[in-house]
């Protein structure tokens, strides 16, 4: 490295270090589809099994803006993905054209290499909820100080690591300065593996700035020194995926979306049956949400699918003030339930475990804090259901049925004249119980 001597590099890092990933093993992900990705095998187990892999005369080759080279290490890994982790690594490169096009483009934007983007395949297989042992989080697995420190917010209502797009100009921004602490690629990748410091420390000890013969010290961990060899090999396998043998992989289509700017806190399920929308597809464009409500004391851009952005924005612009929240914290005091606080607050067992990810509501513990949301319930005096003028001109109006203790569906329909699976089907019940302060909509007759 003619770029910086060794104790250039550590002023420099002074300054740069002071949240950096020390401690973060990214690689080490506790969902059931990475672990034991770190397994211990000997290099010679895997290279003397009787699969080919290419390293030349490779059909269409595409051109990388990463140094790439093939040695004994590289060809281990790429064969342990075509044979330990074949199925896995399948599924990656399944989801990796969802995001491998805009995370592209933010690279270049940045004026880095594009094909850093193959970082993510060993990151987190492109998996948004990916979760390691050293709490590191999403596509990029930055740990929650190192993701603030480059612009990331984690609280009760978002986790930005795990938005795509901003996690990956978070990621972009940090492989920057870690390319110009280091003056190379291979350095700086391992770097955001095993953090800043550990890197320095084992080239100070080696007396030693080339990564592979680094490599061969014992001054780095073993999962850093397999990280850059898994990086080059995923990143070949990514772009010839038919010459390593992955002729079945089913990809998925690239995400497309739009932003709405929302202030305030809005219900997904909600925005879900005014907009058409399926809610599974709101969540998971939207990752970062850690409920189902958006954030209540700011703005918030909520991605739609592309298609519906102009008919969504219109549906939710006119989502009534009675499908709106406000939220208080609540202390969880002895004695108390669910049921009890839902009624002080105005709110339904339902909403106030949707929020806090509640699945027993018979553990509730003293001193524990709980986000309540509370219903607008509009001006008072209308009482509990808003009629709406959308449709009066066919005949077909539409009610917002606010629902009260007793009420059952069989009941509901009744009073309207519509049947039960019509009120499933517009309020995308799924087979769940309605709860006292739920808002049903009901489209029947106009009486005249």
């Amino acid at each position: 490295m003619n770029k910086f001597t060794l104790t250039g590099i550590f002023i420099i890092f002074v300054f740069l270090s002071c949240a950096h990933r020390s401690e973060v093993q990214p690689s080490e992900i506790t969902v059931n589809e990475f672990q034991n990705q770190s397994e211990e095998k000997d290099v010679t187990d895997v290279l003397e099994e009787d699969i080919p892999v290419p390293t030349e005369n490779l059909t269409g080759e595409p051109k990388f803006d990463i140094p790439i080279i093939i040695n004994e290490k590289v060809e281990y890994f790429i064969r342990y993905f075509q044979t330990t982790r074949r199925e896995i690594f399948t599924k990656w490169l399944s989801r990796s054209r969802a995001y491998i096009p805009m995370m592209k483009k933010i690279f270049k934007e940045k004026g880095l290499p594009e094909d850093l983007v193959y970082m993510a395949l060993i990151e987190s297989g492109f998996n948004p909820h990916a979760y390691s042992r050293a709490r590191a989080c999403g596509p990029w697995q930055f740990i929650k100080s190192t993701g603030r420190r480059y612009g990331l917010k984690v609280n009760d209502w978002i986790d930005e690591r795990r938005d795509p797009e901003k996690s990956t100009i978070a990621a972009a921004e940090y492989l920057e300065d870690l390319y110009n602490m280091f003056g190379h690629w291979y350095l700086a990748a391992a770097a955001y593996n095993a953090g800043e410091r550990k890197v320095l420390k084992a080239m100070q000890r080696s007396k030693n700035d080339d990564f592979w013969e680094l490599a061969e010290t014992r001054y780095l961990k073993r999962e850093t020194k397999d990280y850059v060899p898994k990086m080059i090999a995923a990143a070949l396998i990514a772009k010839y995926p038919e010459s390593y043998g992955f002729t079945d992989v089913e990809y998925h289509e690239p995400v497309e979306y739009a932003k709405i700017s929302l202030n305030g806190a809005y219900d997904l399920k909600v925005i879900s049956r005014e907009c058409g929308i399926e809610y599974k597809t709101l969540r998971f464009l939207n990752p970062e949400l850690r409920t189902n409500f958006t954030p209540p004391q700011s703005s918030y851009e909520l991605k739609v699918p592309l298609s519906q952005y102009e008919s969504c924005s219109s549906a939710i612009s006119a989502i009534p003030s009675n499908e709106r929240y406000k939220f208080s914290i609540h202390t969880v005091r002895k004695g108390e339930t669910l049921s009890l606080i839902a009624k002080k607050y105005n709110s339904s067992i339902r909403l106030i475990k949707d929020v806090n990810n509640i699945r027993n509501s018979k553990r509730l513990r003293v001193g524990e804090r709980l986000i309540i949301p509370e219903v607008y319930r509009g001006i008072k005096g209308q009482g509990n259901n808003n009629k709406l003028t959308d449709g009066e001109s066919s005949g077909i109006v539409k009610i917002r049925y606010v629902v009260k203790s007793g009420d059952t569906l069989y009941g509901i329909s009744k009073k309207y004249s519509v049947s039960i699976k019509d009120i499933k089907l517009w309020n995308n019940l799924d087979g769940k119980p309605i709860r006292p302060g739920d808002v049903l909509i009901i489209k029947t007759k106009l009486v005249q």
